[in-house]
């Protein structure tokens, strides 16, 4: 047994030597440092084309509140959870352009949606890249979503950062429209499930594993998809092993080399970037509040004094509440 299990850690080795020559350039995506932001705030996300059931509720460690009715047009921010029910789903539009949208049965938690300040002129339809430096980390704990990510922000030692976790493991995200699924298995065995990563334009960088037991970085580029399936995850130890065609259980594998992705898959995941850009074009974010400061040379303005009224005064009639 650990003689396959090394046998299977080399081949993901030499794999990765082949697949991520992009990787071995630019360093590690997901292990990047995040961006160090100018005047970082949170960033708003608004909800749009709310289907059946969805909610949300703060992820903050503890928090007893029960998730609350998710509405059309509503602005949330990170730490939140957004879930979604049976035959339900939701688009959720970021104010630095990215959308995404959950599907049935979905949960999403928003750990960290932080951006430098957005340009007035910015224009989310006609642009390509986001209009300011950010950090996204969101984590899908189960279900599907789909990605419209534009290219993120570059500054001379200062990129943006977009990572999206699941238990199985996590994906960097550059600038791409992409599909990720992450569901328990078809017979109901407990603690096993199926991961599907897939690129339909741009470049995904994944890891499989938790803490310091992963694989080697893998690049998932147009129109290819990393299919894991029938994996497990230990909570307690954070191993994640999958089994083999051949039977044999290993850690942390990946299905070597990625694979094309079907055509419907692709076709499936094209209709809703296009969907999801239109949406974006009608996205109205309110707008964040501003200082304001006053010039030390200038006079206050003299306040307009009404002249005194030389009748009787009087009090106002009091108004009933409802008439």
């Amino acid at each position: 047994m650990h003689t396959k299990f090394f046998s299977w850690l080399s081949l993901l080795v030499v794999l990765a030597s082949f697949l991520a020559p992009e990787a071995a350039a630019q360093g590690s995506v997901i292990d990047a440092p995040k961006a160090v932001l100018s005047a970082g705030r949170s960033g708003k996300i608004i909800a749009k084309n709310v289907v059946g059931t969805v909610t949300y509720n703060s992820n903050v460690a503890g928090a007893t509140a029960a998730p609350v009715p998710l509405g059309e047009n509503q602005e949330i921010g990170e730490g939140n959870i957004v879930h979604t029910g049976v035959g339900s789903s939701v688009v959720l539009l970021f104010e630095n352009g990215a959308s995404l949208k959950l599907g049935d049965t979905t949960d999403l938690n928003i750990s960290e949606f932080k951006l430098d300040p957005v340009p007035p002129a910015y224009n989310r339809t006609a642009a390509t890249e986001e209009p300011s430096l950010s950090n996204t980390d969101i984590t899908l704990t189960r279900g599907e979503l789909i990605g419209n990510v534009k290219t993120l922000k570059k500054t001379p030692g200062n990129n943006s950062k977009f990572k999206v976790s699941t238990p199985v493991g996590a994906a960097g995200i550059r600038g791409t429209v992409f599909k990720i699924v992450y569901r328990p298995v078809g017979d109901g065995r407990t603690g096993v499930y199926n991961f599907v990563m897939t690129t339909v334009e741009g470049n995904v960088e994944v890891v499989v594993g938790t803490g310091t037991v992963t694989t080697p970085p893998v690049q998932v580029t147009d129109n290819k998809e990393v299919v894991l399936n029938n994996v497990e995850v230990n909570v307690t130890t954070n191993q994640v092993t999958a089994t083999t065609s051949t039977g044999v259980t290993a850690a942390v594998t990946v299905t070597p080399p990625p694979a094309d992705a079907p055509i419907t898959t692709v076709q499936q995941v094209t209709v809703v970037a296009q969907q999801l850009a239109q949406q974006i074009a009608t996205a109205v974010f309110t707008p964040a509040p501003t200082t304001t400061t006053t010039n030390p040379t200038e006079k206050p303005k003299e306040e307009k004094k009404e002249p005194a009224s030389s009748g009787p005064t009087s009090k106002p009639d009091s108004i009933t509440p409802g008439t």
